[in-house]
């Protein structure tokens, strides 16, 4: 018959995962340490006595030692041939370590080794010199006596190491339990008749650690029992019997009923002591569990019981330290936290859902919420999951501040596992929850965690692009009350749009994908800021990132656009801006965005301006066709920058507004005392041809016949241009260049579509050239006219790159400064803003010559 306590029932499952994690511990710890000797032997040998390497293997083998010791009271080890034996079995050696290690000790005439719990690391230091090798005179084969290795280890001051001294332990026989189990109920049977104190109905926690002093006893007894000397025998039995009469009866009831179920594990190789020693966490861990479901043990007290436990048996006199080590280690918070793991680790799978969905969820220890998530990989398991998370987020609320800290704690440490599934796969009460928990929290060492929890939680969701997720954080923390109570909610606001969290939004918003709604009320909280980040994404620092920026413009058009008013008005201010890059940002994202306003905003803005700033507006404004835009630019022609007003006069004409003819005709007289440039002047009067301004025919004859004695007054150039424009008034037949004005655009002019003014000549062999300024390159050139070329260079040109250019026809050079206008597939179109007579003539001439070729 066996006795069995009441309700102490543990899940046999359990019990085998653990037992197979127990019995590969303790070897895999020896292994470790031995290993670990071998090395320092080995640095020892290679090194000097004071290089950082011996000093490094000696800290690996202390802790190793120190882990390999934590089960028992030494570590024996016996040495053959091509093994090492530990606890009778050969230790596991896939790499060949172990059979190196047995070759170097059995060399050194070493076959047993055991190393005590007070083995030092001076000792361990000392001890390594054996695989050094052995000087002449002292021959390894006398070191094999015991008497010799005495004397070696005394002469290095070494106690706590044994050399060739084996050690017999007693094993665990598997009869062994089951005697004491029926000694124990003998013990406790009560005679016919006899009524059982009240106090044997529960072990209760004295009776736990009574049975824990009874198991003190049998562990220091026993090996005694076995000895061959009858006296020493008798002795042993009669210190049992008192062990046994000292005990509570519940005590020896719970241990009868523990031995019963955990019986020494066949082939093991476990000792008496070991087998003990897991007894007493068996015995601990059941009676835990047992307490639980009886419901006397709430799941919020498994940790302080373990921390009163473990202290009551540091409490107890002279204590088997190998037999209770482990239990005494729960008197502290890690050991205590280990034991909960234990505790859990027994509970059926039901019992574990009931306490996550109960309100003392706040007590499951983190790597079981953990791991409930990791292993969640199945529909039902995720809803399982989803169903414990939003239970013990709901602790957040508990009126306790101590289960408050402990749910903020675990969610803190849940970390990358609980943003895996944030916000996919987690309902939105539970980020809701903990929003309101972090508001509504008073005491700051919670709030401190909830902060980082939430931190967490957004910025896993701005990773992934949740911006609604992102957004709901920001509204819950603006929504806070303003007092000093919630700054720190207010700092944790201003930091979800700091640094790069801002970057990555604004990134997020430039990709080729549909804007997100929530994306764009996050920006426009702030399009000053907004507009700053888009100026310095398109004014880089290094050149090579301008095409990158130049790719990005569409999307910021439409971000821009998509905010509305506030960006607009923001953009208005900055192209006042002296500053060079924040202008030419604002011009550019104004003029696709809302020219009319930067239409508006043209007159006041431009004398300020760089002349590059003024073509780039100008530019942009006649892309876009602006209604209007004649007037303004008659408005603003007389402060103009000299690059631009070709470009004015050229748009004027194509408008084709009458009102601007007296001013061309000002500046093609050479009247207009601010514009004599002759190239502005060509322009005015090439102007004034395509408008069919009868009024400048005076003035064109005037050009074409005025003399100063025998030669004319006005350059060829000039002639050239008015003899052409008067073509075009009288309405004569036209010459070989003017037979292909007015041809339409095209279509890979389409990015600034403007009437051709200017035929077009392919070149059969490109033309050299080379792009002077900052930063010179070499170019070709595909196509050239009066007006401009297509040009294929080494270097990445933009729209509205300006730069001084050099094109090589033979032994003619052709200099102008040139500002791009188009980018294409084959090239880049640059029209010439500015150009010397001498240059222009030249340039004339040699297209002349290729109209008539």
């Amino acid at each position: 018959m066996t006795v069995r306590a009441p309700g102490l029932g543990v899940p046999q499952g359990n019990v085998r995962r653990r037992a197979a994690r127990e019995t590969a511990a303790p070897e895999a710890a020896a292994s470790r340490f031995l290993l670990s000797l071998h090395v320092l032997g080995r640095s020892r040998r290679l090194y000097l006595h004071d290089h950082p390497k011996i000093e490094e293997s000696l800290d690996a083998a202390q802790r190793s030692l120190h882990d390999a010791l934590a089960g028992g009271g030494f570590l024996a080890v016996t040495v053959e041939r091509g093994q090492v034996l530990f606890r009778g079995r050969a230790l596991g050696d896939s790499r060949g370590e172990m059979k190196s290690l047995s070759e170097d000790l059995l060399r050194r005439g070493i076959t047993a080794v055991v190393f005590d719990r007070e083995t030092h690391a001076g000792e361990l230091l000392s001890f390594a010199e054996v695989f050094e090798n052995p000087p002449a005179a002292d021959p390894a084969r006398e070191r094999s006596s015991v008497s010799a290795w005495q004397e070696w280890l005394a002469a290095r001051r070494i106690a706590a190491i044994r050399v060739n001294q084996p050690v017999t332990e007693t094993r665990a026989d598997a009869m062994l339990p089951r005697i004491l189990a029926a000694m124990l109920e003998q013990r406790v049977k009560l005679a016919p008749g006899e009524t059982p104190p009240e106090s044997s109905a529960e072990p209760g926690e004295a009776g736990l650690v009574s049975a824990f002093q009874l198991l003190d006893a049998l562990v220091r007894i026993l090996p005694a029992g076995s000895a061959s000397s009858s006296d020493a025998a008798r002795e042993a039995a009669r210190e049992l019997e008192r062990a046994l009469s000292a005990a509570e009866r519940p005590a020896m009831l719970l241990l009868a009923r523990i031995m019963d179920l955990h019986p020494p594990r066949e082939g093991s190789g476990e000792t008496l002591e070991v087998y003990f020693a897991r007894l007493a966490e068996e015995m601990a861990v059941s009676f835990t569990v047992a307490e639980f479901r009886a419901g006397r043990l709430p799941v919020s007290a498994v940790r302080d019981f373990a921390l009163r436990l473990g202290r009551a048996v540091a409490a107890l006199p002279n204590i088997h330290h190998a037999l209770l080590g482990q239990v005494q280690s729960w008197g502290h918070d890690s050991g205590a936290a280990e034991f909960e793991l234990i505790f859990w680790s027994e509970l059926s799978p039901k019992e574990l859902n009931d306490a996550l969905r109960s309100e003392e969820a706040w007590a499951v220890p983190t790597p079981i919420l953990r791991a409930l998530l990791e292993q969640a990989n199945t529909t039902s398991g995720m809803r399982d999951a989803r169903s414990a998370l939003m239970a013990y987020s709901r602790c957040l609320a508990s009126p306790d501040a101590a289960a408050r800290q402990a749910t903020a704690a675990g969610l803190s440490d849940l970390g990358d596992t609980l943003t895996r599934f944030w916000p996919e796969q987690l309902p939105e009460e539970f980020g809701r929850a903990i929003l309101d928990a972090l508001i509504a929290e008073r005491q700051p060492a919670v709030a401190a965690l909830l902060v980082s929890v939430v931190e967490r939680l957004a910025l896993a969701a701005l990773s992934k692009s949740r911006y609604a997720e992102y957004e709901k954080v920001s509204q819950a923390l603006a929504r806070c009350p303003q007092s000093s109570d919630h700054d720190h909610l207010r700092l944790i606001e201003r930091n979800l749009f700091e640094g790069e969290h801002w970057d990555t939004l604004v990134a997020g918003a430039l990709e080729r994908r549909p804007l997100d709604a929530s994306l764009v009320r996050l920006l426009a909280r702030d399009p000053d800021r907004l507009l700053e980040c888009l100026t310095a994404l398109l004014s880089p620092a290094q050149a090579e990132s301008a095409g990158t920026a130049l790719d990005a413009l569409p999307a910021m058009v439409r971000l821009v656009r998509t905010i509305g008013d506030s960006a607009v008005q923001a953009l208005v201010k900055r192209v006042f801006d002296k500053r060079i890059g924040r202008s030419t940002a604002a011009v550019k994202l104004l003029g696709s965005t809302r020219p009319q306003e930067l239409l508006e905003a043209l007159p006041q803005a431009l004398p300020a301006w760089d002349w590059s700033i003024q073509d780039l507006a100008i530019s942009e404004l006649a892309r876009n066709n602006v209604p209007g835009l004649a007037l303004v630019l008659l408005q603003i022609l007389p402060q103009a920058h000299l690059h631009v007003v070709p470009m004015i006069i050229d748009q004027l004409a194509a408008d084709g507004d009458p009102a601007c003819v007296p001013y061309l005709l000002e500046i093609a007289a050479g009247e207009n005392e601010r514009v004599t440039d002759l190239f502005i002047r060509i322009k005015a009067i090439e102007a004034l041809g395509r408008m069919r301004a009868v009024e400048a025919a005076l003035l064109l004859r005037t050009i074409l016949r005025k003399r100063n004695g025998l030669s004319y007054a006005e350059p060829a150039g000039l002639r050239a241009a008015a003899e052409e424009a008067l073509y075009q008034l009288e309405g004569r037949a036209p010459t070989a260049r003017q037979s292909q004005d007015g041809e339409p655009a095209p279509s890979s002019n389409v990015t600034f579509a403007r009437p051709r003014r200017y035929p077009r000549y392919p070149l059969e062999s490109p033309w050299r050239a080379r792009i002077a300024g900052p930063q010179p390159a070499s170019a070709r050139v595909n196509t050239i006219s009066m007006g401009g070329a297509s040009l294929q260079s080494s270097r990445r040109l933009q729209v509205g790159d300006s730069f001084p250019v050099e094109i090589k026809s033979g032994l003619r050079t052709i200099h102008s400064l040139a500002v791009v206008r188009n980018i294409q597939s084959d090239g880049s179109g640059i029209e010439f803003v500015h150009m010397a007579s001498e240059d222009r003539e030249k340039l004339r001439r040699i297209l002349k010559g290729l109209s008539k070729d």
